[in-house]
């Protein structure tokens, strides 16, 4: 069982606020203001997983979270056509999901030696 440190301490719901955002975008057709809500939520997030993963020294996450900060930043938009989008929705919200797994793994392994 995870407790609350393990929670708040790897961003387990950021990711999954994240990742939730990005799979509402993919089926609809949302406001305008939904998605740039969603570019802003999930830029941060993207940014403070970042963060989380260099002070951790985990190069590969950097690098993932950096890229999915800079593709969805909500101040110097990208530009693309919907279908384009969806496929890098998918994509993002599965790194967002491997992160997940992966953060979790490595915690229940900790907490078994």
């Amino acid at each position: 069982m995870l407790n609350r440190r393990v929670i708040e301490s790897n961003g387990l719901i950021p990711a999954i606020v994240a990742g939730g955002f990005l799979l509402l975008a993919l089926p609809s057709h949302w406001p305008y203001f939904f998605y740039v809500l969603m570019r802003l939520a999930v830029c941060a997030i993207a940014l403070y997983l970042a963060h989380n993963a260099f002070t951790g020294s985990r190069k590969m996450w950097v690098w993932l979270f950096g890229a999915i900060a800079v593709l969805f930043n909500p101040l110097i938009p990208i530009r693309m056509h919907r279908s384009d989008w969806s496929a890098l929705d998918m994509i993002a919200a599965s790194i967002f999901a491997l992160w997940l797994m992966v953060s979790l793994f490595r915690d229940r392994k900790r907490t078994r030696v």
